[in-house]
C-alpha cells in the first residue's frame, strides 16, 4: 500500500493561515460550516475519511489542489525494475 501524508498543517502555514480560527473562516467564506471542534481535528490528524465537499473548500479557501493536501511516497526508483518479467510459454 503507498503512504498518504496529509499536508494540511503545513500547507495552512505556507499560506499564512497559523491558526484553526484563520481556516475556520476560510472555510465559511469557501462556503462550508464545520464546527470549531472538526477544524481543529483535521488539522491535528488526517482524516479517515474526507468529504469531496470538504476537500473542495479546503481547497478553495487555500488557493490548492487535492494534490497538494494528500501526497503519496513512491517506490524509489532505484528499486523499480528489479524483478525480472514473468516466464510465459506458449504450447
Amino acid at each position: 500500500m503507498i503512504p498518504i501524508f496529509w499536508t494540511l498543517p503545513t500547507l495552512m502555514q505556507q499560506r499564512g493561515c497559523y491558526h484553526t480560527s484563520d481556516l475556520h473562516r476560510r472555510l465559511s467564506d469557501a462556503g462550508l460550516e464545520l464546527s470549531r471542534q472538526a477544524i481543529f481535528r483535521l488539522v491535528k490528524e488526517p482524516p479517515e475519511r474526507l468529504a469531496l465537499d470538504t476537500l473542495g473548500a479546503l481547497c478553495e479557501a487555500l488557493q490548492c489542489t487535492p494534490g497538494d493536501l494528500l501526497r503519496t511516497q513512491t517506490p524509489c526508483a532505484s528499486t523499480r525494475g528489479t524483478m525480472p518479467p514473468p516466464h510465459f510459454t506458449l504450447g
